[in-house]
Formats: structure tokens, sequence, C-alpha cells
């Protein structure tokens, strides 16, 4: 029982989000929870596996990574730290999933189906008007952003939506193919409905070839596909387009989102991004360039990413984002990781296609729904961020912990869970869960700073600037003040008081507001030389619709430009 309510608190950790910032409240909630669980599954078992090859591997990649941190070749290293974090619990993850028990293993997916049915009826609630084009929030809490043009539930994206949805789908036909209960029955409709009105294509081809492959394994008989499933399918491709036609999606303001940028990707950005994460690789093809480090270098190798698509693929590409990852897990793992670690990546992902395969020609295994998710969400990780949000990300390592249970128990160690090894759990978890808990705090302390922002008001940029040397919400903070002190022209000093805050921390939410304040902030203090060699970066990146390219010029000749223009 503990153990399913620590599972179920982490697939509710997508409802808590600033709807404003990064994904950092998502990360530390996602991980102190996937602690909590497996922290509850060791005070439950008296063994634990653990996979010598994997930790060999994870122990030799983050040395690499260690490496990086000491000999200072990271721009922005609270970001390592988080993503740091959250690979450990991923890997934790999938060593809790390999020795559970394969008794519980249906208590799994009916606690997830159960949540991601919460997760459905608040995405179509906000989706369908409920909250008049609005977040949903209770108190200072989002639950879920304003509805876009993709049902998205509390996650912000509907790819993402579409992976956390699919695995209910894919569980939901699991069971009804076995036990034939309506329940399930209307399970698959209202997942179908769901995951037609993601509208993600990426989506729909990886969990279509998984449904495949699962009704290969179980075989339901001519009568039970005909009769029974694809009316099923129609139905819920019926709702869905019933909910698409009277969906209410607001347009998408800029405001304070400008901020981190956190827009979805088209092909032709996509191809950007990719671009981009080969040129990442190639300068640090060994170790990468460090874990969460793909936004801040994105910046470096974009103009000669531009050059080599204008070049070779005869295109031109304007664009105003900068990716937190290179929507795709191979790119990703080999420009932050480097070659070794894109070796491992290959070599877990063969084994869970070779596992699968079994799984899918036996066909009467209980690992086999978990292995199709963990595969679905590798299928889908080729053209988006899906393996890039945090929930997803653990809740997919503990599924294919499942999946590779057999493989992983034959060259292990197999850990007796004394009274020392449950104490270190727990005491480890409930410094993760404080620390978690005051951060997200702040977290929320400052949004409410940055939504609340008066300049005319003393208070309110105290209360504002009392977060300038933290070094992830300070560049977030500073950023929206010096927008607004720039705008507004009010409290003009201000700017040459941030600089030496937001110069260091840039490379931690690197968007393309923040450049512009820096830019502006020394321009107003006349640094003129810091303002030029901003100035030239901004130019570099050849943003859609760029204007300011005179101000830069002039900065580069020592002079302040007259007219600026934020935002891009």
């Amino acid at each position: 029982m503990i153990s399913i309510t620590a599972f179920i608190l982490l697939l509710l950790t997508p409802y808590i989000f600033p709807g404003t910032f990064p994904f950092d409240v998502n990360l530390i909630l996602a991980s102190a929870a996937a602690a909590l669980f497996a922290a509850s599954i060791m005070l439950q078992k008296k063994w634990l596996y653990l996979s010598k090859p994997l930790f060999a591997s994870f122990i030799f990649i983050l040395c690499i990574q260690l490496f990086l941190l000491n000999n200072n070749y990271l721009l922005a290293e609270e970001t390592w730290r988080l993503q740091n974090i959250q690979y450990l619990m991923a890997f934790i993850m999938l060593i809790i999933g390999a020795s559970v028990s394969s008794t519980s293993l249906i208590c799994w997916m009916k606690a997830y189906i159960f949540i991601a049915i919460s997760w459905g009826l608040i995405g179509l609630f906000v989706w369908l008007g409920g909250t008049s084009g609005e977040a949903l929030q209770i108190g200072t809490v989002t639950l879920a952003l304003p509805p876009a043009l993709k049902v998205s539930g509390p996650f912000n994206q509907g790819n993402i939506f579409a992976a956390a949805i699919g695995f209910a789908w894919l569980f939901s036909h699991w069971f009804f193919l076995l036990e034939k209960k309506p329940v399930y029955a209307a399970c698959i409709i209202f997942f179908t409905a769901l995951l037609f009105d993601t509208l993600s294509r990426g989506g729909w081809i990886a969990f279509l070839i998984t449904i495949t492959l699962l009704l290969f394994a179980l075989k339901p008989g001519r009568v039970l596909f005909t009769q029974k499933l694809i009316p099923m399918w129609l139905a819920g491709l019926a709702a869905g387009a019933i909910f698409l036609e009277f969906s209410n999606p607001s347009v998408e303001a800029q405001g304070v989102q400008v901020v981190t940028q956190t827009a979805a990707a088209s092909f032709n950005a996509r191809l950007v991004i990719w671009v981009a994460a080969i040129h990442e690789f190639m300068n640090a093809p060994l170790t990468g360039v460090g874990w969460g480090q793909f936004q801040s270098e994105f910046w470096i190798v974009k103009p000669a990413t531009i050059s080599w698509i204008n070049d070779n693929l005869n295109m031109e590409i304007p664009s105003s984002f900068v990716p937190y990852n290179a929507h795709n897990i191979f790119l990703h793992v080999l420009a932050e990781a480097g070659l070794i670690a894109f070796v491992a990546l290959c070599w877990g992902i063969y084994k869970l296609a070779q596992v699968t395969i079994k799984l899918v020609l036996n066909g009467d295994s209980i690992r086999l729904p978990f292995a199709l998710a963990a595969s679905a969400f590798i299928l889908q990780s080729q053209v988006n961020t899906v393996f890039h949000r945090p929930m997803i990300l653990l809740v997919a390592s503990f599924f294919a912990g499942i999946a590779l249970a057999p493989w992983l128990w034959k060259n292990s160690w197999k850990i007796r869970s004394r009274f020392s090894v449950k104490a270190t759990s727990i005491i480890l978890t409930c410094l993760l869960v404080i620390w978690a808990s005051q951060l997200t705090q702040q977290w929320f302390k400052v949004e409410q700073a940055i939504l609340n922002l008066d300049l005319g008001q003393k208070y309110s940029v105290e209360n504002l600037v009392g977060f300038a040397s933290h070094p992830r919400m300070g560049p977030l903070s500073l950023t929206w003040l010096g927008f607004k002190v720039a705008t507004e022209q009010q409290h003009l000093p201000l700017l040459k008081w941030m600089v030496p805050y937001l110069k260091p921390s840039l490379n931690e939410v690197p968007s393309i507001l923040a450049h512009q304040v820096l830019f502006y902030s020394f321009s107003f203090s006349q640094e003129f030389e810091e303002a030029c060699r901003i100035g030239k970066i901004i130019s570099s990146q050849k943003l859609q619709g760029e204007q300011n390219n005179p101000a830069y010029d002039k900065a580069c000749e020592s002079r302040q430009a007259a007219k600026y223009l934020f935002g891009y």
C-alpha cells in the first residue's frame, strides 16, 4: 500500500507546475517522489538486483560528467546538477523495476490507468472551455496551462500528453483482451479519443506499432477484433473528433513565457535542432558537452548550423527559439554525453528490443505491456521531447526495468535489504524530499514575485531582487525585471546593478529575452565592449524578423542606440 501511494504521488507531480518557468519544479518533485517510491520498495523487499554491466556503465558515464565539471567545461553548472539528479533517479527506477515482484505488476498498471483518467478529465475540462481559456489553478498552483491547439492535460504539450496517455491506452487493451470487462472497453474509447486529440504524429506512430505487436502477441479472435475492438476504436475517434470540434484553444500570448521559451518545434525547427545537436557532438565527440548543456551550447553552434543548412540543403530557416534538448534521444545523448554514453544507450535499447520481441512471440507474460510501453517511449523519443520530461522518463525507466528484469537478474549483485540499507535509503530520501519541498516553495514565490511585479512599489521590486543570487531563479527574475525597467523606462539604474548577477548566470536560462536584457543593460551602463559582444551573439542567431542589428552595430562603435525592440 505504501509503494502504491508513492507511485501515485509520482504520477501526480505534473499537476504542480509554475506555468511560466522551466521544468525545475517538475524535475525536483518527480525525483523526490521517485526516491519515495524506491525507498518504499526497499522497505518491502528482502533482495534487490543490481545489474553489474548497467552499474559499471552508469558509474563510468558519471565519472566523465564529473571530469567535465571539475575542469570547468560546463556553461551551466546548476542545470548540470539538476540533470544528474534526474538521471540518477532514472537509473534507480530501472533497478527498482527489475526488483519488484511479478505479483505487483497488475497494481502498477491499474494505478497508472486511474491517474491517467484524471489527466484526461482535467485536460478535457480545460481544453473544452471549462476555464474560459485560462490556466486551471488552485491558489498559486497551476494544474494545467491555458488550452492550446492540442489537448495536453497537465503536461504543457500534446506530444508529452500522448506518451502519458498512450501507456494507459496499451494497458487498457491488455486488460480488456484478457478479462473482457466493460470498464476497460470504456478506458480504450476514452484514451483513444485523447490520443487522437493530442495531434501527435510521433505518438500515433509509436503506439500504433506497439498496439499491433500487442494484438499479434495476444491473438484476439476474429469476432472480438471485428465486433469489439474496431467499434471501440471508431467510437474513440468519433469522440475525439467531437471534442476537437468543440475545443476552445486560447491565443497563446508571449507575456512572461518569453523568459523561458517553451514552444513546440515544427519540422523545420527540428531540422535546425538536429543539425545543431550534431555540431555540439562534433565539438566534444567523446565526452559530450555535459548533461543539461544543450540549450546553452545551442547559442554557440547555431551560426554554423544555419550556415550548413543554407549551403548543403539550400534552405533558409529563420528561427526564434532556444530548445532544451535535441528532439531525438540518440542525438541528445551524443551531444550531451558523447560516444561512450551513446554506445551504452544503443546497447540498452538493443536489449529492450530483444526482450520485447521474445515477449511478443511468447505472448503470455505479464511483462509484455511494460516492454511495449518502454518501446513506445523509445520510438516517440526519435522525434520529440518526451525523453526530457521528468515524470515520463522516470516512469518509462521503471517500465523498462520490469520488462528487462529476467535479463538484469543474470549478471547482477543480489543485495540483501538489511536494516542499514533501509535506514540509509530512508535518510537520503527524507533529505531529498526536504530539499525538493523548500526549493519548490521558492519557485512558487519567485513566480508570484514576477507576476505581481509593480515598478511603482518598492516592496514589489525588492521582493523580486531578493532572488537575484540564485543560479536558476536569478536570471529569470532579473530578465523580467530588466525587461520591465527598460520598456517602462523606470528605475533605470537597476540595469547597471543587475549586470554582475545576470552576466555569470546567463547560460543557466539562456533565453533570447535574457540576452536582449543583458545587451541593453551593458549599453545603458556604457560598457560597450561587452554590449558589442552580446549583440554579436544575438545577431549571429539570425532571429526571425530581427530589427535590432543597427543597435548592435552602434554598440560596437561605442554608441548607444536610441531605439531597441525586445521580444522575438
